[in-house]
């Protein structure tokens, strides 16, 4: 069942950040006023108002790729969290200003609550993703140890400690994987 959550909001993420890019992309017009006017104090050139709006498209294309494939997910999802963060920012100027959102490509609505919302949405829906994709890290104590049931975990740090009959000095807690081939790899692999 987790797995399956993961999967979902891993593709609802990367569908709609590509989405946005998408729209954005073809809306570039639109999307440069709106980036014009959050950065009014700053008198953009025109090629810089492109270029900002360029690379936002292109991040979230990127962003949006990241998650649909299933590649570093973790950092994609970290990214987004960051995204949001600017975007929220961007959301709150617009709104002082009494401007229209260029959320989704088009300038149609003016801000409102609905777009922050839909911000923490995405954010703790990043976050969530985040928490899904995160490894277990080292031990605390110095020696490693089999405490963790997660066979990443037994990969990503080494291998268990071992007595000196090359049996695990502590028993793992997920007996499939203790003892394996694969689990043996790693004891050898380690001295």
């Amino acid at each position: 069942m987790k797995k399956v959550a993961q999967t979902a909001l891993r593709l609802l993420l990367g569908t709609l950040f590509l989405y946005a890019a998408i729209k954005k992309g073809f809306s570039q017009e639109e999307f440069g006023l709106v980036v014009a006017k959050v950065l009014e104090p700053i008198e953009l050139t025109e090629w810089a108002r492109e270029g900002i709006v360029w690379a936002v498209v292109l991040a979230e294309a990127i962003l949006g790729a990241l998650l649909l494939v299933d590649i570093t997910v973790k950092r994609a999802s970290e990214a987004i969290m960051l995204t949001m963060a600017v975007f929220t920012i961007a959301l709150a100027i617009l709104m002082l200003k009494n401007e229209p959102c260029g959320c989704f490509g088009s300038r149609s609505e003016l801000v409102t609550g609905f777009d922050f919302a839909r911000n923490f949405l995405i954010t703790a829906s990043a976050w969530l993703l985040r928490k899904f994709f995160e490894q277990p890290t080292k031990h605390s104590n110095e020696e490693r140890d089999c405490k963790n049931e997660n066979p990443a975990f037994h990969r990503s740090i080494g291998v268990c400690r071992r007595n000196e009959d090359g049996k695990c000095a502590k028993p793992c807690a997920n007996p499939q994987w203790c003892g394996t081939n694969e689990h043996r790899w790693w004891i050898a692999r380690s001295m």
